[in-house]
């Protein structure tokens, strides 16, 4: 059958297509040009050649109706005896099926479309953290915790947070814990631009990085050494912690704080970072040169001084002991391996009818501790002399006796704590094969210097009590007393003469 150039769809479906059919064919065959049926004389195959493109289910029926439409309008349906329906079917069934497929094609070409733009968005967002690109691993819990853990090692602050946003849901202890480090790790990069562009920050945001810094070395992130080094640097008391937590730090105190920092984590104790102790409410200077003071002493001061106030204000003139007497007479004391000083300069600090003399073989140390009595107030009423424990002294008699000798054995030693091993001097530490070598030496001497007026005290460590009570009796004199310190361990020995 052929087709007038000049034919309107109106007149192509009212000629073949029963008007029954019509509703189902409309919405495909919009007009002529849609099926290409503006020739006159051409084939349906040689007029859209889109046709020639199809499956090969279509093609039986492509061809029947190439073969119907070319010949004379009528000849193949009289011949056939077909009604005017029959006729037009397969008109109707190529009509449906070219629609359908320029319908599918459209479809699918917007699909593409849709898809290229999604992707083209996806690779601008992701082109400002290629690094987030290589942190990603496979859909499980340990994949996901590998991708967080590359996306803290490569540094995307907001692309681990998105991603971990994600995760949060299946494995929330863990992202928590990754956030907050995330979190960390980006202020610490602030506060390091921030020193770099000579910029202060608030003294409570410089107090959480150090804890934190303290805390990855493995070291103790105590706030009050902390708080030591932050108030030695910046100069503000207690108080402003507290009361003034937006105080500024510069950038040269926030230098200095870190690189303290560093001495620490490498095992440096806080006070011979700062060259300062406090003990018995005073401030010592502390060098590698003698030994850090220790809380425990304390306990030494307190018992010492519990004997000296109670024979001055407690007992009666005539049961007073000499040294004790009112009038010129003043107490004495005596100070064996001083060190800081820390002993004899808490005491006099307490009795100030008192005077003292403190002994040590380290010339440097003697310097330290001259030094911390010049600092307290107390250098006109002590006296240094280097000797090794009672030597040097020539005959000279006390009235209270006080001693913190060395008393780790020389085993242990090496299984101390890096604090105490590395920065304590071996001096001041080591009491011999047994621990009790500096002992022997001083109860030895004490057999001559103690008289039934006078005492001594001595601190020993924890487990030494039974030892050292047994050299105490091989020497004739008297343990007095003992006492234990804030832990409940025996830490101090009374020693008296007298019978056993």
């Amino acid at each position: 059958m052929a087709f007038q150039q000049n034919t309107a769809v109106e007149d192509w479906g009212e000629h073949f297509l029963p008007s029954s059919f019509a509703p189902s064919i409309s919405p495909f065959v919009p007009s002529m040009s849609s099926f290409g049926l503006t020739e006159g004389s051409k084939t349906v195959s040689q007029r859209d050649p889109a046709i020639k493109s199809q499956d090969d289910g279509s093609v039986a029926s492509r061809a029947m109706t190439d073969k119907t439409l070319d010949k004379p309008d009528g000849a193949s349906a009289t011949a056939a005896g077909l009604s005017k329906e029959d006729r037009h079917a397969p008109l109707l069934k190529w009509a449906n099926e070219l629609g359908k497929t320029h319908i599918l094609e459209n479809k699918k070409s917007r699909q593409q479309q849709w898809t290229a733009q999604k992707r083209q968005e996806q690779a601008e967002k992701i082109k400002h953290i290629k690094p987030w690109e290589q942190a990603t691993g496979p859909k499980t819990d340990t994949g996901k915790k590998r991708s967080a853990q590359n996306a803290l090692k490569h540094g995307c602050y907001s692309a681990e947070m998105k991603f971990l946003a994600v995760v949060l849901r299946e494995q929330k202890k863990y992202v928590r814990a990754v956030l907050a480090q995330a979190r960390e790790n980006y202020r610490i990069r602030c506060k390091k631009r921030a020193m770099e562009a000579g910029m202060t920050k608030p003294l409570n945001i410089v107090v959480k990085e150090i804890k934190m810094l303290l805390s990855e070395g493995g070291f103790s992130a105590r706030a009050r050494d902390i708080k030591m080094m932050v108030q030695h640097v910046t100069g503000y008391g207690e108080e402003a912690f507290i009361t003034k937590p937006d105080a500024p730090v510069t950038a040269d105190q926030q230098a200095a704080l870190f690189k303290m920092v560093d001495r620490r984590k490498a095992g440096e104790p806080v006070t011979r970072i700062l060259g300062v102790r406090e003990f018995w409410g005073l401030e010592f200077y502390v060098t590698p040169n003698v030994l850090d003071p220790r809380p425990d002493t304390e306990t030494l001061v307190e018992a010492a001084l519990k004997f000296a106030r109670g024979h001055q204000e407690n007992q009666p003139d005539a049961a007073r002991p000499r040294a004790c007497a009112y009038g010129d007479k003043k107490i004495r004391i005596l100070d064996l391996g001083t060190g800081t000083g820390c002993i004899p300069i808490a005491l006099l600090s307490e009795l100030p009818n008192a005077t003292a003399v403190a002994v040590d073989v380290s010339a440097a140390a003697l310097a330290v501790a001259r030094r911390n009595a010049e600092k307290n107030g107390v250098a006109d009423r002590i006296e240094f002399i280097q000797s090794d424990w009672f030597d040097n002294l020539n005959g000279q008699e006390f009235d209270l006796i006080v001693s913190n000798p060395p008393y780790i054995s020389d085993a242990v030693i090496p299984n101390l704590d890096v604090e105490v091993k590395n920065h304590d001097p071996i001096l001041a530490l080591s009491g011999g094969d047994d621990g009790l070598e500096c002992y022997k030496k001083i109860i030895s001497g004490l057999k001559i210097k103690l008289n039934g007026e006078n005492r001594a005290f001595l601190e020993i460590g924890f487990d030494q009590l039974e030892s050292v009570s047994r050299l105490v009796d091989d020497s004739n004199l008297r343990l007095c007393d003992s006492y234990c310190d804030l832990a409940g361990n025996p830490r101090v020995v009374e020693i008296c003469s007298g019978d056993k």
